[in-house]
């Protein structure tokens, strides 16, 4: 089985659950970090794996803060792996802004939905 692939069904057993900021920051919340030091524990075992970290927000204010914003978070993310000792070089991050929204951002659901971390590799 490719890396790639076995990353894909490890990744689909590790339980469900989003990455959270702070409001309108780039601060990763408590249960955020530890998610996180468990994706680290899992992206050891794949270090010839690149990674992608995308960061996406809701439509909400300026569509340039929000850029920066999905960009800022998204680092965030990366940040935090590369200090669980993920290597820097693995790990791309990526901002989207609200360019690529999954959800309508006239409700509440749909802001929620859109404001996100996703893993592509």
């Amino acid at each position: 089985i490719a890396p790639a692939a076995a990353l894909r069904k490890d990744w689909g057993e590790l339980p469900t659950t989003d990455i959270l900021f702070e409001h309108g920051s780039d601060r990763l919340t408590e249960g955020s970090r530890e998610f996180l030091d468990r994706v680290a524990e899992l992206l050891r075992d794949y270090p010839n794996v690149p990674i992608a970290i995308e960061g996406h927000t809701d439509a909400s204010g300026s569509r340039d803060a929000n850029l920066r914003l999905s960009q800022l978070r998204a680092n965030a993310v990366r940040d935090h792996l590369v200090s669980a000792d993920i290597p820097y070089a693995q790990l791309k991050s990526y901002g989207y802004g609200e360019g690529v929204p999954i959800a309508d951002n006239r409700t509440r659901a749909g802001r929620t939905a859109n404001r996100r971390i996703e893993f592509t590799y």
